[in-house]
């Protein structure tokens, strides 16, 4: 009878017909067994199930001295009626001592079935050791590396700063190359009116001369404006420019500015006869704005 037992089973095993055998499996590994202490120690735990079965693994249980570098994707291979998921993680220890790393479970739930079976895999020893450093020369470990890369990351927060101080010099450095030479050009600007005027104070006036000596006083301080609001008086209303000239200027500085303003324009629409006293004092009016617009810009 028991011959005969063992002639069915033999008759009826899958292999004796072709068959692939199938077994689960759960097997956790490690690309080396000892280690330098800081070193990283790649472990793989590999599960060996049906394709259209599922298996959940939680987490790695590692113990407390146990120190987790890298977590990896977990890769899946399926190869004719077998399915292969590698779960890998990178591990170290700054401890001086040998581990055990405990069986991992995994559950793995068959197509089919109503229950989960639990899958547990080998227990895996591993040995971290400390090595002499010689201090003439730099660190040799992992745990080395790793702080000499915080190191250079500190040197290279320091270079930001750096750099960053330097731009800002530079820009100061350009803001105040630039307003020197706003002020500059402010200045030429008002020498050169100045000249324009003294020029045209000197000039003998008479009844002829005194009708192209307004319209060349009426060039001059629409020049003056444009110094004094930064050449923004085309995008300004008359009345605007009154109402800002008043608040800028001195009571009777404004007051001579208007009339000499007023004058202009009636000698240019030939509705007054220009006269010399007059036109002497309007251009002393505007040579006093003149004079004194960088105190007058800065009131604006």
């Amino acid at each position: 009878m028991k011959y005969i037992f063992y002639l069915l089973i033999f008759v009826f095993s899958p292999a004796v017909f072709g068959l692939p055998v199938f077994s689960q499996e759960l097997k956790l590994e490690a690309d080396k067994s000892v280690a330098e202490i800081g070193e990283p120690v790649l472990i793989t735990l590999k599960a060996i199930i049906k394709p259209e079965d599922n298996l959940i693994l939680k987490s790695f249980v590692l113990p407390d001295s146990i120190i987790s570098l890298k977590f990896f994707k977990n890769d899946t291979i399926v190869s004719g009626n077998l399915k292969t998921i590698i779960f890998k993680r990178s591990i170290t220890s700054l401890a001086d001592r040998s581990f055990t790393l405990n069986p991992q479970n995994a559950v793995l739930e068959k197509k089919g079935f109503r229950d989960p079976v639990i899958l547990k895999s080998n227990p895996l020893d591993l040995s971290f050791y400390a090595q002499r450093v010689d201090t003439a020369s730099p660190p040799k470990s992992y745990y080395g590396r790793i702080e000499a890369a915080v190191n250079k990351k500190s040197s290279g927060f320091s270079l930001v700063w750096a750099l960053a101080a330097i731009l800002i010099i530079f820009a100061g450095l350009f803001y105040f190359i630039y307003q020197r030479k706003k002020r500059q050009e402010e200045k030429t600007l008002e020498e050169l009116l100045l000249q324009r005027i003294k020029a045209l104070k000197k000039k003998k006036q008479n009844l002829d001369i005194l009708v192209e000596s307004y319209s060349v006083l009426s060039i001059i301080l629409n020049d003056t404006l444009n110094l004094l609001f930064n050449g923004n008086i085309a995008e300004m209303q008359n009345n605007e420019i009154a109402q800002r000239l008043e608040v800028i200027l001195p009571k009777e500085d404004f007051r001579l500015l208007c009339r000499a303003k007023r004058h202009i324009e009636l000698v240019q629409f030939a509705t007054k006869l220009p006269r010399v006293e007059e036109f002497v004092e309007d251009a002393q009016a505007i040579e006093t704005i003149i004079i004194n617009s960088q105190n007058y810009k800065t009131t604006a």
